[in-house]
């Protein structure tokens, strides 16, 4: 979502708010695996998530806003 970029994964507290965690975020070709959690998101970043169904589906409609 757009209130996601320019903020940190600590920032946006995915674990706590939607019960995933980032594994990797893919930017401009490059792979981040176990991204630093300061790591702050960019516009076209791409995220690779872990998480119990409900929850993955829950953020992917999130983040498709």
């Amino acid at each position: 979502p757009q209130d996601w970029i320019g903020k940190s994964l600590i920032d946006i507290d995915v674990r706590k708010k939607y019960n995933i965690t980032v594994v990797a975020i893919k930017r401009k070709g490059e792979m981040f695996v176990n991204p630093h959690p300061d790591m702050k998101m960019d516009v076209e970043d791409m995220l690779v998530i872990l998480g119990d169904s409900e929850s993955v589906k829950r953020v992917t409609a999130t983040l498709g806003q």
